[in-house]
């Protein structure tokens, strides 16, 4: 369990950290083009802004009243707030359920001996409990009112958790290759294979964390890259 936790963080670290140091840099620079542009069109506007409160407390004040969370909390009934829980709690135990399934099928792969197929169910019990959540979270936040900013920041983080759950397998996936890869060289007398095969599975996981990257910051971010 901890070992999971820790992929988790570690995925969500290396898929969100970028994005958002990418929209910060990008912000900033706005914010750095437009009070240049004031400066010089109004000096003692540029002047009289030094004085002001931060940009960073500016900014976040603006965020929070887009977001309307106030208005997000009372806005929604009794009922609306029972139906997320329900969903939570039924992604969490659909998810234990295709997890536990999962582990005993690559169980009995692994009693016979089927390095590759055992691999291939017991990597997908977490992303599928991740997966399974972030849908049954999906459901529950679908009948809760909220501001269009809210309805957006929660779709967004629903799509990066699904990311994670999707390139999450696809790097657990690798060590699959890795398999068969190694059963190909097992046949040949040389030892150079023997050496490439781990080379291929670090180039191999080192391009899916890039592409995963360059996905998030696309298709979450909606950053042209």
């Amino acid at each position: 369990m901890i070992r999971v936790m820790r992929r988790i963080l570690f995925l969500t670290v290396v898929l969100l950290l970028p994005g958002s140091l990418f929209l910060a840099s990008t912000a900033f620079a706005q914010d750095e083009s437009s009070s240049s542009v004031v400066a010089d069109t109004n000096p003692a506007l540029a002047e009289s802004s030094t004085t002001e409160s931060p940009r960073a407390t500016v900014a976040v004040t603006s965020l929070l009243d887009n977001l309307n969370l106030k208005g997000f909390v009372t806005a929604n009934t009794l009922t609306s707030w029972l139906t997320l829980l329900v969903a939570i709690f039924a992604g969490l135990l659909i998810g234990k359920i295709v997890s536990i399934v999962l582990v005993k099928i690559s169980k009995r792969y692994e009693a016979k001996g089927w390095v590759g197929r055992t691999r291939l169910f017991a990597d997908a019990a977490g992303p599928a409990r991740l997966l399974l959540l972030t849908i049954g979270l999906s459901v529950g936040l679908a009948s809760l009112q909220m501001s269009e900013a809210l309805r957006l920041f929660s779709t967004k983080t629903m799509l990066l958790l699904s990311s994670i759950a999707f390139f999450w397998y696809a790097f657990e996936l690798v060590s699959v290759i890795e398999v068969l890869l190694k059963r190909l060289t097992a046949k040949t007398e040389s030892t150079l294979d023997d050496q490439l095969v781990p080379l291929v599975r670090k180039t191999l996981r080192i391009f899916l964390v890039v592409f995963a990257v360059l996905f998030v910051v696309d298709a979450v971010f909606e950053k042209d890259i």
